[in-house]
């Protein structure tokens, strides 16, 4: 009993229990302030946003694909030109 009283008086160990404690008061509250269709509404519009930053990511990464590749078809069509035109 002794060992945990000491513990108790540590300063490390108060300010890790005050700031447990104040984080669950918060996440409480603000539990209480907001109703689960609010929270599933910030969910949707949070997965919605992160879709759309998604797929813009991947089709420029697609565009930049399909740009190298219509260079690379160009550039062969334009040796196989150079090549009929040596003959």
């Amino acid at each position: 009993m002794a060992g945990v009283k000491a513990m108790i008086n540590d300063p490390n160990v108060q300010k890790g229990i005050s700031t447990a404690a104040y984080s669950a008061s918060f996440t409480t509250a603000a539990g209480g302030a907001v109703s689960v269709n609010q929270i599933a509404l910030w969910i949707g519009i949070l997965f919605a946003a992160l879709t759309f930053v998604v797929n813009w990511a991947y089709q420029a990464a697609k565009n930049k694909r399909d740009a190298d590749l219509h260079e690379l078809e160009t550039q062969l069509i334009k040796a196989k030109m150079d090549k009929l035109e040596e003959t």
